[in-house]
């Protein structure tokens, strides 16, 4: 595997690249909620979750994926500050998930900026704010800024999409972990959006 290797394939195919490594050509936004596929035959009641609490679990196991020593009363009280920066931007658990826009979510910026304000009114939580702050600002502000903070930018209806994972293998084995559950998350969630439509999912190498 060579890094661009299908960069080129990719374009003349009109389709998108992004370096998931790197955030070059796109990222995916682990605060976006994702829209899941529903069984139009189903009954309402069969449905089952929502997206949005189904999203809260896709990030408690992001989020510990990454914070591998997060503990669970800190890990309840991230999912607490993101249901408070979720309904800051207008988003609940009734809210049609559908009609957000990419650019209407919430980024890992935004979260690590909305502990901060949390820190001058909430003094009881003061010294577990300050972990997740810590743990937080290599992916929101920092070294690694570029791999998840940003909006989603990977146009879901191109006919081709190559997420070129090259430069990922550099990364230490939590982000690596984290990023391939994101990223295949998200192929999961577009594979099934039409069921109706053919779609093929390629992984080179997958062994590595």
């Amino acid at each position: 595997m060579q890094n661009g290797e299908y960069k080129k394939l990719t374009k003349n195919l009109n389709g998108n690249w992004v370096n998931t490594g790197g955030g070059a050509g796109g990222r995916i936004n682990p605060l976006q909620i994702r829209i899941l596929p529903k069984d139009d035959e189903m009954e309402e009641e069969e449905k089952g979750l929502g997206d949005y609490p189904l999203h809260f679990q896709f990030l408690r196991s992001f989020f510990k994926m990454y914070f591998a020593d997060l503990t669970d009363l800190q890990l309840a009280l991230l999912e607490k500050l993101l249901e408070e920066l979720y309904a800051k931007f207008n988003i609940t658990k009734e809210t049609d998930i559908s009609k957000v826009k990419n650019t209407e979510f919430p980024i890992l910026s935004d979260l690590y900026d909305y502990i901060e304000e949390k820190i001058k009114t909430d003094t009881l939580n003061l010294e577990n704010y300050n972990v997740l702050l810590s743990l937080l600002y290599p992916i929101a502000k920092g070294s690694q800024e570029a791999v998840w903070n940003g909006y989603t930018a990977v146009t879901s209806n191109a006919k081709c999409v190559c997420l070129d994972t090259f430069d990922l293998q550099n990364g230490d084995e939590r982000m690596k972990k984290a990023q391939y559950y994101n990223i295949l998350t998200w192929c999961w969630q577009e594979i099934a959006r039409d069921r109706d439509e053919q779609v093929v999912l390629f992984c080179d190498e997958a062994h590595l």
